[in-house]
């Protein structure tokens, strides 16, 4: 009996994660309500209060694991990858790909830029955008061809990586291969000027 007990509370707490994550990606974290996420699960607001004890602490949740889903399919990439232009083109394809079928990781790039820092959900979202620069320079730093630029280099090539990334314009694309494939281009042909 306990065990069933134990299955439903992960699907209804997973249904609350996947719920939310698709809703926040539609109408960002502002224009959703706990109210409306209960609702679209089909919960009481005391059950989804019973899982998050706040909006804030289920856009954390939600975030979290999107991030470490997305840096463990991007360590996939260093593996799989042999040329410098190979391992570029595959970390923004992965991004691209990973943002498409997971939109509430552009959440990263759609908050915490208006400076409103203060915030404590801006402030959690300028730090998982920074966890996740700094392990995209860390991956492009463990490239032979990279290892000789400075940190400095590292940093706006990753961020270039990233903001192209998960720019919300992507999905809307028809060929996002040929728009990664052009950006990839580009920007191993100024790294290999340097």
């Amino acid at each position: 009996m306990s065990i069933n007990k134990n299955t439903s509370n992960v699907n209804t707490k997973d249904k609350i994660i996947k719920t939310a994550a698709r809703l926040f990606s539609q109408r960002s974290y502002y224009g959703v309500s706990m109210d409306k996420i209960a609702f679209e699960v089909g919960v009481s607001k005391s059950t989804l209060y019973y899982y998050f004890e706040s909006k804030e602490q289920l856009l954390k949740t939600v975030l979290n694991t999107s991030c470490t889903r997305l840096k463990e399919k991007l360590s996939e990439v260093v593996y799989d990858s042999k040329d410098p232009i190979d391992f570029i083109f595959s970390i923004v394809r992965m991004i691209v790909d990973y943002g498409i079928a997971n939109p509430e990781i552009k959440l990263l790039t759609s908050l915490g830029i208006t400076g409103q820092d203060e915030f404590p959900v801006t402030k959690f979202i300028v730090e998982l955008r920074t966890e996740l620069l700094i392990f995209i320079r860390e991956l492009l730093g463990s490239v032979s061809l990279f290892k000789k630029w400075t940190f400095k280099v590292l940093s706006v090539v990753s961020m270039n990586i990233l903001s192209f990334a998960l720019n919300p314009f992507i999905q809307d694309l028809q060929d996002s291969d040929e728009i990664t494939e052009k950006f990839s281009s580009m920007l191993s042909k100024s790294i290999e000027s340097n």
